[in-house]
């Protein structure tokens, strides 16, 4: 595989704000705005970066880099369009030969087929925040890209992963774990990392997605200009190929300890995280092992269970990633099924 290094100001040194400056501030559960003007002058890292700090621009920038820049570079015998200087309708021109993302007489160039992409974000919000940019960098419309998250419930997912391996105006999916480990999208030629792995086999696994082989028939189903599939492209936007990693640790961070026993400290109010991230991979399991009389069964004892409980406590002070209030401003799912519980208590971590 090629490796190709997206390098940014924010990405690299991190960045200083200066006091006196008006930030705007997001509650994590709520996602409730304010203003805040800094008293003293924040520093921050550049791994705080879409995390505690979020820079609107910057995933656009990065987005623009990859296609006026890494697309042309990496694949110059695919077919681009550019807008005619007198009708501005599209037509074939020729790739340029430095690259760039400009046809004759500065007009922008698109690639007539894309070639398939899948983006590792670091949170489902950061991946909204990267379909938003993907969207309108490449001015195209919902069909082009999409997310694949834990959030949008398994059987939805499964939808989408089919639809991404053959759906030809599907051309790049974001996710953040989802299809990590143990899925097979075999016309993918773009592994594209906007989040940092500290674990080599995790890592490992990631990259794993690109090196599915495929038929130049089935890949032509989809990618109609391509050549032929001899290597993939792994985009690292975030220095992933650079720093140091580790061997895995395990998801299961409480093996001793029921997950009966998890589920109650969890409803006495425990927010450790390995808590949460323990209870919430354990239901995970579960319902990928339930048919679907199974997991509807649970999913009506889920919503019945916490209505019951809503009528029997009244009003909370504290949010909770069990429950999933604070939902109806896109932190949380609302708690309807068992992989909406097991993602609200997973993304609380974060």
């Amino acid at each position: 595989y090629d490796i190709y290094r997206i390098k940014t100001e924010l990405t690299q040194p991190g960045n200083t704000i200066e006091a006196g400056t008006a930030v705007e501030v997001r509650d994590r559960l709520t996602k409730k705005k304010r203003l805040e003007v800094l008293d003293e002058e924040e520093k921050w890292q550049a791994n705080r970066l879409d995390r505690s700090v979020l820079a609107p621009n910057q995933i656009r920038t990065v987005i623009q880099a990859f296609k006026n820049r890494c697309l042309p570079e990496c694949f110059p015998d695919r077919k681009f369009l550019v807008p005619s200087p007198l009708t501005g309708e599209a037509a074939t021109n020729s790739p340029l030969p430095q690259g760039e993302g400009q046809g004759e007489g500065g007009f922008s160039r698109r690639m007539e087929w894309v070639p398939k992409t899948l983006i590792f974000a670091k949170d489902d919000d950061h991946c909204d925040r990267i379909v938003d940019a993907v969207r309108e960098v490449f001015d195209e419309g919902n069909a082009f890209c999409k997310k694949i998250t834990y959030k949008i419930g398994k059987p939805q997912a499964e939808v989408a992963i089919k639809a991404f391996r053959t759906d030809p105006q599907y051309r790049i999916a974001v996710t953040v774990d989802m299809i990590a480990t143990g899925t097979d999208i075999k016309p993918l030629e773009c592994v594209m990392f906007m989040r940092d792995v500290k674990s080599q086999a995790y890592y490992e696994q990631m990259k794993g997605r690109g090196t599915r082989v495929i038929s130049l028939d089935e890949l032509h189903k989809v990618t109609p200009d391509a050549p032929g599939k001899s290597r993939f492209v792994l985009v690292d936007c975030v220095g992933v190929t650079e720093t140091d990693k580790t061997e895995t640790k395990s998801l299961e961070t409480k093996p001793s300890v029921s997950t009966a026993k998890l589920m109650e400290q969890v409803a006495r109010g425990d927010r450790h995280t390995e808590t949460l991230r323990a209870l919430g991979n354990r239901m995970i399991r579960l319902d990928l092992k339930l048919n679907d009389q199974q997991r509807k069964h649970v999913n009506e004892l889920i919503t019945k269970s916490l209505s019951q409980q809503g009528e029997g406590e009244g009003e909370q002070n504290t949010p909770s990633p069990l429950a999933g209030e604070g939902w109806g401003e896109g932190e949380f799912l609302p708690p309807t099924t068992l992989t909406a519980v097991a993602a609200n208590l997973i993304h609380a971590t974060n």
